[in-house]
C-alpha cells in the first residue's frame, strides 16, 4: 500500500541570475521623431531599431498644425507610425510635442481651445493602440513638449488638459508630467485621483533639483512650506520630500526619463545616490544613448552594492537589469495533507515484469511559491501565474493560480499559496511517481515574462513531487 508520507517534495536549486530579461514594458529606450505631415519609410525605419528593446520614445510633432486642425491624412500617418512599432514588437512611450527646439511659447497654438482639439482628435487613436502605448508623456505644450516654457501651464489650464486627455483616450493610457508638483495638482482635482499619472523625469542627475524637477536651492526649500512649517502641495518640495512622494504615490503607474548630467561623484551624486533615488522613483524606462557622458561613465563604475549576484558588472547593466519589474522566487514548498474523509481507492498498474496491484489515496498539495520583486518598478500590464506539473509519462496539468502580479510591488516579498488536489501513486515498475514543476508568468497578451533565475526560460523549474499525481 502506498501511503502519504511516501509524498515528498525536493525544491529546485533556486538562485538570482544577472541576466538582462527580456521582459516587456520595461527597460532602456532610445528616441524616434515625426512630423506628423510626413509618412514613414518603413522599410528604412526598420533598420533603425534596436533588437535589444521593447520600448521606444516615439515623438509626434504637429507643430504645422498651430493654427489649424489635424488632417485626416495627418491621422493616417500616426496610425502608420503606431502600426510599425506594434507590428514590430515595441511599446511606445508617446509624447505629442509643438515644439522640438526649445521654442515652446512661439510653436503652441495662439487659442487654448485647439490644444484641446487636438487632444480630442488624437485621443481615439490612442485608446485604439493603448495595448501597444505605456505612458503618454506630456500634454503637448511647453517646450519639447515637456511642460515648461508654455502660456497654459496654469493650475486650471494644467487640469483641463490632462482631463480633456483622459476622458479623450477612455482612461485608457496612463499619463506622465514633468514634475512631481504637476501631479499632485492633477491630484487634487475634481476626479484627478481617479488619473493614472506618473512621471518622466528628464533631468535625472543633471543638478540637486534635477533641473527643476524637485525644488530649487534654499529658497526652494523655504518656499515649499507654509508658515506652520506644512509642506504646500501646489508648490515644489526638496528632492529628499518629492522622492519619498513619489515612492508612496507612484508606485504602481510607470516612471522613467533620461539624465542629460554627468550623473557621477562629480556633480555629487555616488552609486548609491543614484540607485536609491532609482528605486525611490520606482523607474521603469530609461533613454540608453542620452546622455552619452552619463552612460559612458556609468559603464565604466562597477557595481559596488549589495546584492551579491550583480557583482562581476558595471552600474549601467545594474540600472538596465533593475529597471521596472524584476521577479525572482526565492523558495518552493509543497507539503502534502491527505483530504478529510478521502476514500481509498483501487488501481492496477503493469509492469513488464507482471502485475501488480497498489491502492491510491486522494491527497491535496498545499504549494508555497515565496519571491522577491528586485526591480525599481512594477508590472503594469494584467498577467496570470500558472503551476505546471509534467509526469513521468510525459502528461502535464496545469493551474493557474490566484494571484495578481501587478501588486508584487518594487523591494517588496510576495508570497502565493495554492492547494492541489491529486492522489498518491506508484509507477508501473513500483518505483514513486514522479512530476516535475515549473512556474509560467504570462501576460494576458500572450508575452511571457521571464523571472530572474538561473535556468529560467519561458518556464521555471521549482522542483520534483515524488509519489503524487495532480488531477486534471
Amino acid at each position: 500500500m502506498f501511503h502519504q508520507k511516501k509524498a515528498k517534495f525536493t525544491c529546485a536549486y533556486l538562485s538570482e541570475s544577472s541576466a538582462e530579461l527580456p521582459n516587456p514594458g520595461r527597460g532602456w529606450y532610445q528616441v524616434y521623431s515625426f512630423d506628423v505631415r510626413e509618412k514613414i519609410d518603413e522599410g528604412e525605419l526598420k533598420w533603425c531599431l534596436d533588437v535589444r528593446e521593447h520600448l521606444a520614445l516615439v515623438t509626434i510633432d504637429i507643430g504645422c498644425c498651430r493654427d489649424r486642425d489635424l488632417t485626416d491624412e495627418e491621422l493616417l500617418n500616426v496610425r502608420r507610425i503606431f502600426d510599425f512599432f506594434a507590428s514590430h514588437g515595441k511599446q511606445m512611450i508617446v509624447r505629442t510635442v509643438y515644439d522640438r527646439e526649445g521654442k515652446g511659447p512661439e510653436r503652441e497654438p495662439e487659442k487654448f481651445s485647439l490644444v484641446l482639439q487636438h487632444i480630442w482628435r488624437l485621443g481615439p487613436l490612442f485608446a485604439k493602440y493603448a495595448a501597444y502605448i505605456l505612458t503618454l508623456q506630456g500634454l503637448l505644450v511647453g517646450s519639447w513638449g515637456e511642460m515648461h516654457d508654455s502660456r497654459y501651464l496654469s493650475d486650471e489650464k494644467l487640469c483641463e488638459l490632462a482631463g480633456t486627455m483622459w476622458e479623450a483616450t477612455g482612461g485608457s493610457c496612463c499619463l506622465a508630467v514633468r514634475r512631481p508638483v504637476q501631479r499632485r495638482i492633477l491630484c487634487a482635482s475634481p476626479n484627478g485621483r481617479t488619473w493614472r499619472i506618473g512621471l518622466f523625469d528628464d533631468g535625472l542627475f543633471a543638478s540637486a533639483s534635477h533641473l527643476g524637477t524637485f525644488a530649487e536651492g534654499e529658497y526652494g526649500a523655504r518656499n515649499a512650506v507654509d508658515a506652520q512649517g506644512c509642506l504646500i502641495n501646489a508648490r515644489p518640495w526638496p528632492d529628499e520630500k518629492e522622492l519619498d512622494y513619489l515612492d508612496r504615490e507612484c508606485a504602481r503607474v510607470p516612471n522613467g526619463g533620461e539624465a542629460p548630467g554627468s550623473g557621477g561623484a562629480a556633480d555629487g551624486f555616488s552609486q548609491k545616490e543614484i540607485l536609491d533615488t532609482m528605486r525611490r522613483m520606482h523607474l521603469t524606462y530609461l533613454n540608453r544613448v542620452y546622455s552619452e557622458k552619463v552612460i559612458s561613465g556609468w559603464k565604466q563604475m562597477n557595481y559596488s552594492g549589495e546584492d551579491a549576484a550583480y557583482q562581476e558588472g558595471s552600474l549601467y547593466d545594474y540600472i538596465g537589469q533593475h529597471l521596472g519589474y524584476r521577479f525572482v522566487i526565492k523558495e518552493v514548498s509543497a507539503v502534502p495533507n491527505r483530504e478529510a474523509g478521502a476514500a481509498w481507492e483501487p488501481r492496477r498498474f503493469f509492469s513488464s515484469f507482471g502485475k501488480k496491484n497498489t491502492k491510491s489515496e486522494a491527497l491535496t498539495m498545499t504549494v508555497t511559491i515565496r519571491g522577491r520583486n528586485v526591480g525599481f518598478g512594477n508590472l503594469y500590464s494584467p498577467a496570470h501565474l500558472t503551476l505546471i506539473a509534467r509526469g513521468s509519462d510525459g502528461s502535464e496539468v496545469r493551474k493557474r493560480l490566484e494571484s495578481n502580479p501587478r501588486e508584487w510591488d518594487a523591494g517588496k516579498d510576495f508570497c502565493v499559496t495554492v492547494e492541489w488536489a491529486g492522489l498518491t501513486v506508484a509507477d508501473t515498475d513500483g518505483l514513486s511517481w514522479r512530476e516535475e514543476l515549473f512556474l509560467r508568468l504570462k501576460q494576458e497578451d500572450g508575452e511571457v515574462i521571464w523571472f530572474a533565475n538561473r535556468n529560467a526560460k519561458n518556464l521555471l523549474p521549482v522542483g520534483t513531487v515524488f509519489g503524487w499525481k495532480p488531477l486534471k
